[in-house]
């Protein structure tokens, strides 16, 4: 570093000084250093004397990529206006675009470099807009991009390194999941899973995110509980479990801290559930904390941002805070933060709403459920300890506009059938089902919302095939916005549950616009049966049925009996509402936390250190 500087200082004064030397010495100093500061400015110093070479400006994109996105992109643009055909600059540009969902961005700097995305013969760029497709559902586009890779990782046509082998492999199972082959979908994870072992680096950030997808996929068909727990018992090679912290608990003289951590504060479909928790919070009793990458202005409680933050800088902002009670809102699902609960920064850690199993994690302490949701003689296997609700485990309030609207008219011609759920969720086990009821009724239409935006002709081919109906009487609704979205619960007369994987934010929705929903019960999964927690508590138990024959006979007889149909349009929203009042919920969510903090005893008499 100081061999450059002096070189630099002795060009500024002497212009006609020969510069060859500087750039090596100044790069070499910049791939030495560790400090970013350091390398800014080598890197600001060079750009003053070599202002058109385009390599500087993507090496100023490239350290701050993890640190100052907006800097990253900025100085990754200006290489790109320089020179069009750095491949490198397009991907990393690219990536942080995608992984920040400026998906728009991406096409217009597409159109603005004559189509430069394209240019390419680059796997990695491939793979990139494959991942872009998929996300927006644009299936038809994705797939065929997938299947030349697939095909060449299967066949040994190109040499792919194995991160590469492995993304292709997580695109594919998200391709094929869209497309409701789950069992096609965890044949691709299987293949990244079969290569793992103890000795897999615990930073090997695809390795990771397989084994989530697993866990997440395993909802969606029958899996065998001991399986399944076996290999996400595995997850805790990618987040060992450290006791970093001397934890304290009881302070009796101050409120019961409770930090809550998740991504899905704001637009997501856990936000219907724990927003009215933090709306109805007794604020008297608990000081509450939110822990997010999304950070906006809460009215009630202060915010922090954790986006691209360390573990160990979250945990030990977390225990200083001093929160006694940690809730994990995400479990193994997208942009988790399980990470920081593997530092173990609060002396309680519990998992709640956004999971439907075990994270099989061992410093999750605690899972809050519902004895119907989770049924105490199940066979599904846990290693949190499960909290039981008294009542249904959720407390719902929709954050999108849902107008309550009846008008009742017995003369329908035909009865429309629901199915509105994640597209994901229409399994085989499901489709069979349905497919008896539609044989059984002549009175009936099924109305479908479908995942992607491209490929309607194949998926109405693909229910009218598998259904074995008529094409008359199927309607297939494009994957649409929000609001014509809530319009939809109106428009059918009874949902029909998905199953193993039932309805959760969907269930609520109809409930809600007093539309019935017929749901299958499975005591031996969680994801089976929110819906039927949600009918049962709501004071319609006759809703949930226990058998495949029962499901269809139940819809059955509702499709011949339009009086019973124009009953439950006036009486749903009344009982579902009465669950969903907060006071009664708050009440009992409130005594199970107090209830563990005054069980966890009092605390060590250690005095806090610096332990990071």
């Amino acid at each position: 570093m100081e061999n450059f500087n002096d070189l630099f200082e002795k060009i500024l004064h002497d212009t006609d000084k020969i510069k060859e030397n500087i750039y090596q010495i100044g790069i070499e100093a910049v791939i030495e250093s560790s400090d970013i500061s350091t390398k800014e400015a080598i890197l600001n110093k060079l750009l003053i004397l070599f202002p058109s070479r385009f390599e500087l400006y993507y090496f100023m994109g490239y350290i701050f990529r993890d640190t100052d996105m907006y800097k990253s992109m900025m100085w990754y643009h200006i290489c790109l206006n320089i020179n069009h055909h750095n491949v490198e600059c397009v991907l990393e540009l690219t990536k942080i675009l995608f992984d920040h969902n400026y998906l728009h961005f991406i096409y217009y700097l597409n159109q603005k470099y004559d189509n430069i995305l394209f240019k390419f013969q680059d796997d990695r760029i491939s793979i990139l807009l494959s991942a872009m497709y998929i996300k927006e559902g644009k299936i038809n586009l994705a797939e065929p991009i997938l299947m030349q890779l697939l095909e060449k990782t299967e066949e040994n046509t190109v040499i792919l390194d194995e991160l590469m082998t492995q993304t292709i492999y997580i695109n594919s199972s998200f391709l094929f999941g869209k497309l409701t082959n789950i069992e096609v979908a965890m044949k691709y994870i299987n293949k990244i899973l079969l290569n793992f072992s103890s000795d897999t680096k615990s930073d090997d950030e695809y390795m990771r995110i397989a084994f989530e997808n697993y866990s997440l996929l395993c909802d969606y068909v029958y899996t065998d509980p001991v399986v399944r727990f076996e290999h996400c018992k595995k997850l805790n090679y990618f987040y060992p479990s450290s006791k970093l912290f001397a934890l304290q608990c009881r302070n009796n003289k101050n409120k019961i801290k409770i930090g809550y951590v998740s991504n899905a504060f704001k637009d997501h479909a856990v936000s219907n559930f724990i927003l009215p928790i933090l709306d109805n919070h007794d604020t008297e009793k608990f000081d509450i904390f939110l822990f997010t990458h999304h950070v906006y202005k809460h009215d009630k409680f202060p915010m922090f941002n954790i986006n691209k933050k360390s573990a160990n800088d979250c945990a030990k902002l977390i225990y200083y805070l001093g929160i006694q009670i940690l809730i994990d809102i995400d479990g193994h699902t997208s942009n988790n933060r399980l990470d920081i609960f593997s530092k173990n920064p609060a002396p309680i850690q519990i998992t709640y709403l956004g999971f439907p199993n075990s994270t099989a994690l061992d410093f999750i302490q605690y899972r809050i459920t519902d004895s119907i949701a989770d049924h105490p003689d199940s066979v599904q296997i846990y290693s949190e300890n499960r909290l039981y609700m008294p009542r249904c485990f959720l407390l719902y309030k929709t954050a999108e506009s849902l107008i309550y609207t009846f008008t009742e008219n017995t003369e329908k011609p035909y009865i429309i059938l629901g199915s509105l759920n994640k597209e994901p969720k229409n399994s085989k086990n499901v489709l069979q089902v349905w497919k008896q009821i539609l044989h059984s009724t002549t009175n009936t239409k099924l109305l479908i919302k479908i995942s992607s935006v491209d490929n309607v002709e194949n998926r109405i081919n693909f229910y009218k095939d598998v259904l074995d109906i008529d094409e008359s009487r199927l309607i297939i609704v494009e994957f649409c916005s929000n609001e014509e979205y809530m319009k939809l619960f109106h428009k059918i007369d009874i949902l029909l549950d998905t199953f193993p994987y039932s309805g959760t934010t969907t269930t609520c929705h109809a409930l809600q616009a007093s539309t019935p929903v017929v749901t299958l019960y499975h005591k031996d999964y969680h994801a089976h049966n929110v819906s039927s927690s949600l009918l049962i508590n709501s004071g319609f138990p006759e809703l949930v049925c226990y058998s495949e024959n029962e499901y269809v006979e139940k819809v059955v007889e509702l499709c011949n009996n339009p009086e019973k149909l124009a009953e439950y349009k006036t009486s749903i929203r009344q009982g579902f509402l009465e669950l969903m009042e907060p006071k009664q919920f708050i009440k009992e969510y409130e005594n199970i936390l107090s209830t563990l903090y005054y069980r966890y005893g009092e605390p060590e008499k250690t005095k806090k250190t610096s332990v990071l």
